[in-house]
């Protein structure tokens, strides 16, 4: 009976702590665990929080991330949308949603708001990444704006 148990934990460790692989090219992610905070991508030396921020304005993001993190491009978070959709559950929307993002590499990803980025769009604006459609919109990020976006922060690593 111990030995069942033993057995079990030890096999149990195994799966928590063996490299997991993403949807993406096996090339694409340096590897990494299930609990696993960072992911790093080994083409564009950018090391990812795997957490999600909450829905904040631009100034709150630019904080959150604050100091040892940056939110990202439009460019940069555009590389984590995944060329393959496919359903997934979630859980804010209780049911299957199309998601674009590698559910391996980014799990419990909400799509339903967009993610900020640092890149503008035209004075007063700045691009957004919706992650339920892979595509880019706007916001505005300055003044009087209490206009709200989901956060996920990044940082360079040579």
């Amino acid at each position: 009976m111990r030995r069942t148990i033993s057995a079990r934990l030890v096999l149990l460790g195994l799966v928590v702590t063996l490299p997991t692989l993403a949807d993406a090219d096996a090339d694409q992610y340096v590897a990494f665990n299930r609990q696993d905070v960072h992911i790093t991508d080994f083409h564009t030396h950018l090391v990812w929080d795997r957490r999600v921020g909450p829905v904040v304005t631009f100034a709150e993001a630019t904080a959150l991330c604050a100091p040892n993190a940056r939110v990202p491009t439009v460019k940069e978070l555009l590389t984590l949308v995944d060329e393959t959709p496919h359903p997934e559950y979630d859980e804010t929307t209780g049911g299957l949603v199309t998601k674009m993002i590698d559910r391996d590499a980014f799990p419990a990803t909400p799509v339903d708001a967009e993610y900020w980025t640092s890149s503008p769009s035209s004075p007063n604006y700045l691009f957004t990444v919706d992650f339920s459609t892979g595509s880019t919109a706007t916001a505005r990020y300055n003044g009087a704006s209490l206009d709200k976006r989901r956060l996920r922060c990044v940082r360079f690593q040579k």
